[in-house]
């Protein structure tokens, strides 16, 4: 049993290091626009769309013009729907809209509602098994959930991220009876998976470490993830202890991003720290409203946005 248990922990975190040849097939889109003018397309970004809070959340997707978008990049920070299908949806009419969409998962993304077809029909065990099934399904309709260069020196990089503790310093203690997304299921424990998605985001920090080295050169870098990446940013109204993924800070500076897109707190605002502007632009409010004219975030337009503005 115990060589078993170490067996089955070893394949859990060598997916991370993608080596498995369909994680090798999947990262060859990394270079697939990198002759691409960088002029050639605009980027976009939004997050917490909730795409299952509502008839009105879908139409205003679905009223995103067709022809507007149709050359350039959309960045999806996390909370796009509590089940795959409603998140498989919401991909689906987005690439209809963007020619390249780019999503992390969040918290909600993570969960396994009990009598949704995430539990019943399609069984997830866990909630790694849900987020390898969105790998698979982001390759079947043309989204994307690892980094690429979308134009010549220019990169958006997904960074997969879970809440940790470390925001609370280190001498905090774990208290066991706080509880924080219960829908979801993870087999390395809550207050682990961090590290697991922290080791699948060096695999791309390396990679591009790598080229900007042989190149001389950062290029341009948004990144993007769900939970907020720095600890001066605030949580708002959400629990400190279930809104942060401090490591991934120094994975941002790691690649010289100038612009990184977080989400979670439903609190729009930009924040300039360490050379880095941090931008939330959700759709939800804090009471999930929306407005049904609401825009995108653009972040890049021929260069860096400095001050990013909805469109």
């Amino acid at each position: 049993y115990q060589e078993a248990m170490r067996d089955a922990a070893q394949a859990l975190w060598s997916i991370p290091r993608l080596e498995s040849p369909i994680a090798r097939k999947r990262v060859q889109r990394f270079s697939e626009d990198s002759q691409k003018s960088p002029s050639s397309a605009r980027i976009f970004a939004i997050s917490d769309v909730h795409i299952d809070h509502g008839d009105s959340v879908v139409r205003w997707a679905e009223g995103i013009s067709a022809t507007e978008f149709k050359n350039d990049v959309l960045i999806v920070a996390g909370d796009l729907g509590d089940t795959f299908n409603a998140i498989q949806i919401g991909l689906k009419i987005f690439k209809r809209k963007f020619r390249r969409v780019f999503y992390v998962p969040g918290n909600h993304d993570m969960w396994i509602r009990p009598n949704t077809q995430d539990a019943t029909k399609l069984k997830f065990k866990d909630s790694i098994c849900k987020l390898l099934a969105l790998l698979d399904m982001c390759e079947k309709i043309g989204a994307e959930m690892m980094p690429a260069e979308v134009m010549r020196g220019v990169f958006v990089v997904p960074l997969l991220s879970w809440w940790s503790s470390s925001v609370m310093g280190a001498g905090y203690v774990s208290d066991d009876t706080l509880v924080y997304d219960a829908f979801c299921k993870w087999p390395m424990g809550d207050q682990v998976a961090h590290k697991w998605f922290v080791n699948w985001n060096d695999y791309f920090v390396q990679k591009l470490q790598k080229l900007q080295k042989e190149r001389g050169q950062k290029g341009e870098v948004v990144t993007f993830s769900h939970f907020l990446p720095h600890e001066s940013l605030p949580a708002g109204g959400a629990p400190s202890l279930a809104s942060y993924s401090i490591e991934l800070q120094s994975q941002i500076e790691g690649i010289g991003a100038k612009t990184h897109i977080w989400g979670h707190t439903h609190c729009n605002a930009a924040y300039q720290l360490n050379g880095v502007m941090y931008q939330q632009h959700s759709l939800m409010g804090a009471e999930y409203g929306h407005s049904p004219h609401a825009k995108f975030l653009k972040v890049y337009d021929g260069a860096l946005v400095q001050q990013p503005r909805s469109h």
